[in-house]
């Protein structure tokens, strides 16, 4: 089996949102983002009131307005003002220019706390007894306003973005804002025909046929279209195991755990073309955790100890996120908390691979058998989801009329395939039809 060396594959993120219905009419797609807009101004827009009364930084309320705004202005009778092209339009520079001023808009913000703190101690009005305490505050109110964004239901990639810029925004990821902002802004300034096309498609069935190619398909960053074939790559603790379900054209299902299915709301075999986004997901590589003397394992907490501590220092964490991270730490080492628990920082907000050899080996500490990543090529019929909400019963007609499916990856969803036909995987590793 050719495996692949997972050093040498570059990384990149992504961020997961709700997806979108199979198919509508055009009066089903005006009518259910009508209901949107007005459900935007419900539990949301109070959510960016309550920001803004909390006085806490007020250029941080006022974008919320703005950004919160942009998915209403869409939706609302989107033929009618083409998509809210003239007021979207307007919203996006402005945004645009606070996001991307010269002096910060981070630093901007955060320099309204102090200034808002001195203000309130002067007038004898205390709310907030530091800068960190009344920033947690803001944070607060900021995944409130995320989560109550978080609840609508984008009807296209448009409505899609805007949601996700608002959840960004309330949740601190503000690079994350600005790429969503600068794709959409993209797309506005190219004009009204260009706006309103984009704001105003309706889910529509798109399919990848290796039978059937014109040369112009696009899977995005699920695999890669080459001489008639899927390319792409398999991630698994057992790949042997998956080489016998095809030796004896057993049902891919077997390959996971009986009723487990994964992101494409089924089982199969998954696949992608960058396939470290899921090499977290291997439990295999945390096996060394078990094996750990009390010395190795207080080495890999100062470590980690002092990962974090730098991650601090560069600004890549909060305030909050370092004392959180280091109070667990400390807590697992002096064994109040489980090991196992060390796991958690491979993720969000630290991202540290502390799996991997090169990061054991320079504390003397055996590494867990990695995960492999294997090149699969595969034929057949894949519908692309990457627009789509599916339900269970419209997954099982999908099974029903294709081989498999797949989301091209955007800022809403990770790049990935299923096949749930062992004859449409023609290699896997070294073994071939």
């Amino acid at each position: 089996m050719r495996d692949l060396d997972i050093e040498q594959i570059a990384k990149s993120t992504a961020i997961k949102v709700l997806g979108f219905p199979v198919q509508l009419t055009k009066e089903e797609f005006k009518d259910q983002s009508k209901q949107l807009a007005r459900e935007q101004r419900g539990a949301p827009e109070n959510a960016m009131r309550n920001i803004q009364l909390s006085q806490i930084a007020q250029l941080y309320g006022y974008l919320a307005e703005h950004i919160g705004d942009l998915i209403h202005r869409m939706a609302e009778e989107p033929f009618y003002f083409h998509g809210g092209f003239d007021v979207v339009h307007e919203k996006l520079k402005r945004i645009d220019m606070y996001l991307n001023d010269r002096y910060g808009f981070e630093r901007e913000f955060k320099e309204q706390i102090t200034e808002n703190l001195k203000y309130d101690i002067a007038q004898g009005k205390v709310k907030y007894k530091s800068f960190d305490e009344a920033y947690e505050a803001l944070r607060k109110l900021g995944k409130i306003y995320a989560d109550e964004h978080r609840k609508l239901k984008p009807i296209n990639r448009a409505q899609s973005l805007a949601r996700l810029a608002a959840v960004a925004y309330g949740e601190f990821r503000f690079n994350d804002v600005r790429n969503v902002i600068s794709q959409l802004k993209s797309k506005v300034d190219q004009g009204l025909e260009v706006w309103e096309k984009f704001a105003t498609e309706y889910p529509q069935d798109k399919i990848i046929d290796t039978n059937n190619l014109t040369g112009s398909e696009n899977m995005g960053n699920a695999g890669v279209i080459q001489d008639g074939r899927i390319i792409a790559y398999h991630v698994s603790d057992h790949p042997e195991k998956v080489i016998n379900i095809l030796k004896q054209n057993l049902p891919l299902s077997l390959g996971r755990d009986q009723g487990k299915v994964g992101d494409l709301g089924t089982s199969g075999l998954y696949f992608s073309a960058v396939p470290q986004l899921w090499l977290n997901r291997s439990t295999e590589k945390w096996s060394f955790l078990n094996t750990l003397s009390e010395s190795q394992l207080h080495k890999l907490i100062d470590s980690l100890i002092e990962d974090i501590k730098k991650q601090r220092k560069e600004r890549y964490i909060a305030d909050f996120e370092e004392e959180i991270g280091l109070r667990d730490l400390n807590y697992i080492k002096d064994g109040l908390l489980l090991r196992d628990l060390l796991v958690y920082y491979a993720g969000q907000p630290y991202n540290i691979e502390f799996w991997r050899k090169k990061y054991l080996n320079k504390l003397g500490i055996e590494p867990g058998p990695e995960p492999k990543i294997v090149e699969v090529e595969l034929k057949g019929k894949f519908l692309d989801l990457t627009d789509q909400n599916i339900s269970g019963s419209a997954m099982n007609e999908i099974i029903s009329k294709y081989d498999g499916a797949f989301f091209r990856g955007t800022m809403g969803r990770d790049p990935q395939g299923v096949t749930w036909n062992n004859n449409s995987v023609l290699r896997f590793g070294d073994f071939k039809r």
